[in-house]
């Protein structure tokens, strides 16, 4: 059972009403300043809602990168990488007699871009998700700001 507030066009579930009438829940708005809230006689309600504090505007693509890579790893991932590297380095130093022939050749190039379409698929869908969240966010802010 849901309750209609007329002038917040905000619904209440039964138990947010119950509540209310209880007095266990406060009926202010939760972003409203403390002390401007106020209800008259015919049921309207005036309030300055608080200050929005995050950040503004847009996240830039540098930002979205960023957090990807974070939370892929993305610096103790190359790093460990260039440290295989150069491990590999010094085996091939140390064996020059040994050739890769053109299967094995083909094989790590094949292998090479598998690896590298999972990881651009990873990094895309990481890269959507953080657009998603973002995105939500803004979705919440507008509706609380549009109460």
């Amino acid at each position: 059972m849901k309750i209609n507030n007329k002038k917040t066009k905000e619904m209440l579930t039964f138990r947010e009403f119950y509540q209310i009438c209880e007095g266990k829940k406060p009926d202010t708005p939760p972003h409203a300043v403390p002390g401007t809230y106020k209800r008259d006689a015919d049921g309207t309600q005036t309030y300055t809602l608080q200050r929005y504090e995050g950040p503004s505007g847009k996240p830039k693509k540098r930002e979205i990168e960023k957090l990807v890579v974070n939370r892929s790893g993305g610096k103790a991932v190359t790093n460990r990488l260039k440290k295989l590297a150069k491990s590999v380095k010094k085996i091939q130093e140390q064996h020059p007699t040994m050739q890769p022939n053109e299967y094995n050749k083909q094989v790590a190039r094949q292998s090479a871009r598998w690896k590298g379409m999972q990881i651009r698929q990873a990094h895309g869908e990481m890269e959507h998700e953080a657009g998603a969240e973002v995105a939500a966010k803004k979705a919440r802010m507008k509706a609380i700001m549009s109460r």
